[in-house]
């Protein structure tokens, strides 16, 4: 007896990397260039409307650890403990020989749009136009925070590795693994890969343990091996931010007269709830949060070996439901980590026409996650500190559109693990 039918399931190769090149006019071209031109200008008309750096903030902190690095040698994770993994170093390094001026900032907002119009063309070619537009179009609806945090390069590393992962598996592989070690959340992105590939020895395991070597060997080069795991410490000292998905009910409390304790965390530019109900929160996502991923894969894992869904679209799903838990269950929940939902988002425009009904939902929740974002952060932000109604309003919508998208996700994935019913009602009649 055959198991759900799985010697009949579709080719795993997307529709746009197994057909010619997309034809695409001077008018769609232009209009895409239009709609970078708004991206690029939207954060400026904000911060001219709301105050300078607006939405930067996180950009002057890396100004000042390359400044720190330049002036007395004293560099992240190579001199002391950080909050982010070594390869986040890179991109503020890089930029270094500015950290004297203000210019730094300009220029690493810069970097990020230059990767998101290089993604926005290599999307454009390989996948179509309306990919591209949907691509710049959540940029411009999530605003500064998309194209002024390290989030935003580790995101157009994880977009470049779904563009080539049909492909180039290897080298997918490896760009996830830099995306991690810029912001270490893509790291969980090892398990849909793992469950979802047919050659995973070759196009996973190997690869992942070439890079992990020489990122040690990198390390112990550079002396930063007593520092490199630092950041694992320095996320689990975080307390309950008040953007976050479990925060919602301390803003809910707060609009009802049962005021919560907030704290001002200076080092890391943020607000948190304090108190011992939100310590308690916080403890318990620090469980829920892998729990949750770890279901997501074992889930994944059932919906390869019975569905007859292509693998590529399973990959897509389980790497979208994965961040999605790494988003609803985290406690700290910046605006930028929302960032991270477009990598598996457009390449789903790569499935082809016939499984757009299965993703318009998902597109669609997912801009409104982005509006609702740019709505808290940066333009509510100090309105949903005063506990104003509007603000908490949005917030609460936007966290809602985060449960929605990954009761979709994983509904989509659980209906996927069902056994196939006309597979196994086949099977019965013949067993008989």
């Amino acid at each position: 007896m055959h198991r759900g039918g799985r010697e009949s399931r579709p080719s795993d190769v997307p529709e746009a990397e197994s057909s010619a090149p997309v034809r695409v006019t001077l008018r769609q071209t232009l209009g895409l260039w239009l709609l970078f031109a708004l991206v690029l200008a939207w954060p400026f008309v904000l911060n001219a409307a709301w105050g300078v750096h607006v939405g930067f903030g996180d950009v002057h902190l890396y100004r000042l650890w390359a400044l720190d690095g330049v002036e007395h040698g004293r560099w992240p994770v190579l001199d002391f403990d950080w909050i982010y993994p070594l390869g986040a170093l890179v991109p503020i390094a890089l930029l270094s020989p500015w950290a004297h001026d203000q210019i730094y900032e300009s220029l690493f907002i810069g970097l990020t749009l230059m990767m998101v119009a290089v993604i926005m063309m290599a999307v454009r070619d390989r996948i179509g136009v309306r990919a591209a537009a949907w691509w710049l179009l959540f940029f411009l609806l999530l605003g500064p925070v998309a194209i002024s945090r390290l989030d935003g390069i580790a995101a157009a590393l994880a977009t470049v590795a779904l563009l080539v992962i049909v492909r180039r598996p290897r080298l997918a592989t490896v760009l996830v693994l830099a995306a991690a070690w810029v912001k270490v959340a893509h790291a969980a992105w090892m398990i849909p890969l793992l469950v979802c590939s047919r050659r995973r020895l070759r196009d996973v395991l190997v690869p992942a343990l070439l890079m992990t070597f020489l990122i040690g060997a990198i390390a112990v080069a550079l002396g930063a091996q007593s520092h490199l795991f630092s950041f694992v410490d320095g996320q689990s000292g975080r307390r309950l931010q008040i953007e976050s998905v479990a925060a919602t009910p301390f803003h809910l409390l707060n609009a009802f007269g049962r005021p919560s304790g907030l704290y001002g965390n200076i080092q890391l530019a943020a607000w948190e709830f304090i108190g011992p109900g939100a310590t308690r929160v916080a403890h318990i996502l620090d469980v829920l949060m892998p729990v949750t991923v770890l279901a997501v894969g074992a889930l994944t894992l059932a919906a390869v070996r019975r569905s007859r869904m292509p693998n590529h679209e399973l990959l897509l799903l389980s790497l979208l439901a994965t961040t999605l838990a790494l988003l609803v269950f985290n406690k700290v929940g910046s605006a930028q980590y929302v960032v991270w939902l477009s990598s598996p988002v457009v390449a789903s425009f790569a499935l082809g026409a016939d499984r757009d009904r299965v993703w318009r939902t998902i597109r669609g929740l997912t801009l409104v996650v982005a509006a609702g974002t740019q709505l808290i952060y940066p333009i509510g932000y100090d309105a949903l500190i005063d506990g104003d109604a509007w603000a908490v309003v949005i917030l609460v919508l936007r966290n809602a559109a985060l449960v929605a998208l990954l009761f979709v996700t994983c509904r989509t994935l659980w209906a996927a693990s069902r056994p196939d019913r006309a597979a196994l009602s086949t099977s019965t009649d013949r067993d008989c």
